[in-house]
C-alpha cells in the first residue's frame, strides 16, 4: 500500500461568507459548519459566480473556530466562509474513504491548529498527512465496513433515547 501527503491528493479553497436566502430558482444550498456532522439543515443562499460550490466527490472542513477540523463529505452546495473544500485531484482515491481517513485524525488536526483565541486549520500540517492509498476495491470495502458500523451506532443512540423516554415516563407514572 501507498502512503501520499495530503497536499499531493486534494487542492483547498476556501468559502466565501454568504447570506442566507428564501429557497428559490435563483438559490442554491448554502453548507454551513452544523451541515458537517448533520446534514438536516437546509438554507440558502443566491447564486453567485463568487460562490465556492461542494459536491459528492469533495470534501468539507471546518477551517476556523471552535469546530476546526471538522469534516463533512456527500455535500452539495455553497460553502461558507468557515468552511474549505478539499477537492480531490486523483481518480484512485474515494472522497468517503478520504473523508472518513481525515475524521480519525480529527485530534492531531485540532492539535496542530494556529492562533490564540480562534482556531485556524494549519494548510502546512493538513498538506504534510500521510494517507494510506489501497486500491479503490479496497478502499470502498472500508467505506462499507464503516457505514455499517455508524448504521448500528445510530440504532444503538436511538435505543437509548428510547430507554430514557421509557423511565422518564415510568418515573412520572410512579408520582
Amino acid at each position: 500500500m501507498e502512503w501520499i501527503e495530503l497536499g499531493k491528493l486534494i487542492k483547498i479553497r476556501k468559502g466565501n461568507k454568504l447570506e442566507e436566502v428564501e429557497n428559490t430558482s435563483n438559490s442554491i444550498r448554502m453548507i454551513m459548519i452544523e451541515d458537517l456532522r448533520s446534514d438536516m439543515n437546509y438554507k440558502y443562499t443566491k447564486i453567485d459566480k463568487k460562490n465556492v460550490i461542494v459536491n459528492e466527490n469533495d470534501i468539507v472542513i471546518a477551517w476556523d473556530g471552535a469546530n476546526a477540523g471538522t469534516i463533512g463529505f456527500n455535500l452539495k452546495g455553497a460553502i461558507g466562509s468557515t468552511l474549505a473544500r478539499l477537492s480531490i485531484q486523483t481518480d484512485n482515491i474515494s472522497a468517503k474513504y478520504l473523508g472518513n481517513f481525515l475524521r480519525s485524525r480529527f485530534k492531531e488536526i485540532r492539535d496542530n491548529c494556529t492562533g490564540a483565541t480562534i482556531p485556524h486549520v494549519s494548510r502546512a500540517h493538513l498538506n504534510s498527512i500521510n494517507v494510506p492509498v489501497p486500491p479503490i476495491e479496497i478502499q470502498e470495502k472500508i467505506v462499507k465496513v464503516l457505514d455499517q458500523a455508524q448504521t448500528l451506532i445510530d440504532k444503538r443512540k436511538e435505543q437509548i433515547e428510547a430507554l430514557d423516554q421509557l423511565i422518564e415516563s415510568i418515573f412520572y407514572t410512579m408520582f
